[in-house]
């Protein structure tokens, strides 16, 4: 079965304040939980407020996927690029289960507080420990997440236990939408994979990411001509742009243009190429002309 990869989302950039004291002190935590215990009060003269920054700064660094940084959405057919780095799977779930024990709400894109639960659950600590930890995760999902990364939180919470349909229902999030779009492409399912692209709605995304959608789903149809056609719409500088730029290389071996694949490798120098890569388009260009030699 051709194609397989996976669904990236778009987190902020994240502004910090400087490191706390309580940052510099403490020995680092693994988990957020462990994270809360050191950060729930700051180190500055008003110790009744949480450590906002140190938290911050904290979950920045083990939150190990910088999604700024142009990884492939879905990956061509054979040449799997490396996923991003992740253990984000993990720390994903906790904080979803600790924001649901702490009384915040994750709902789609936005966050909310129970106030008959917010900060007020049974367990050892003061009334004011409790209440701390509470307001750091919700400065958290306000601060750091944007509405993107927000509505993957919701699908995490949603489909963590399997039951993710074919077709979303009309009220799918943009994050749902691609997720499905990414099986239909995986399953080969050319109809329902055309399908969702027209449901797909430009304001859940970047800048050139439909076109990218658009040049995936197009290549996967071994409609070459059109993925190359959709690709070169995305500009090099958006998040898309390297990624467009591997599957026009593809698409150009696979249709046999040798000169045209030079020349896009020539042309786009400062993309930083997959490990492997043009040496398995060099394969895939003589394979097709293996195979023109003999129709």
């Amino acid at each position: 079965m051709s194609g397989y990869g996976t669904i990236v989302l778009l987190f902020p950039n994240i502004i910090l304040e400087p490191i706390s004291m309580a940052a510099q002190n403490q020995a680092n935590p693994q988990n957020i939980k462990a994270a809360l215990e050191v950060f729930w009060r700051s180190s500055a003269k008003q110790k009744q407020i949480p450590d906002y920054g140190g938290f911050t700064e904290w979950f920045d660094d083990v939150w190990t996927c910088d999604l700024h940084k142009g990884f492939l959405t879905i990956t061509t057919e054979k040449y799997r690029v490396p996923d991003h780095r992740v253990d984000d799977g993990k720390l994903a779930l906790e904080l979803i289960d600790i924001a649901d024990h702490t009384g915040v709400l994750i709902l789609g894109a936005k966050v909310e507080t129970d106030p008959k639960r917010f900060g007020k659950w049974k367990g050892p600590g003061s009334p004011l420990k409790r209440l701390n930890k509470a307001k750091l995760i919700l400065y958290l999902l306000n601060q750091v997440f944007d509405k993107r990364g927000l509505e993957i939180l919701s699908f995490i919470k949603k489909y963590r236990n399997g039951g993710f349909p074919d077709e979303p229902g009309e009220d799918a999030s943009g994050v749902e939408l691609r997720h499905a779009l990414q099986n239909a492409v995986n399953r080969a399912d050319s109809r329902l994979s055309y399908k969702l692209l027209g449901r797909l709605r430009p304001e859940d995304h970047d800048p050139g990411e439909i076109a990218y959608l658009e040049s995936t789903v197009e290549f996967h149809s071994g409609r070459f001509q059109d993925c190359i056609k959709y690709a070169q719409r995305i500009s090099r500088d958006d998040i898309e742009g390297p990624a467009a730029v591997l599957l026009i290389i593809e698409s150009y071996a696979r249709l046999g243009e040798l000169d045209s694949v030079i020349k896009e490798i020539s042309t786009n120098s400062g993309v930083l190429f997959p490990i492997g890569f043009k040496t398995y388009v060099r394969q895939t260009d003589d394979r097709q002309g293996e195979n023109d030699n003999t129709t």
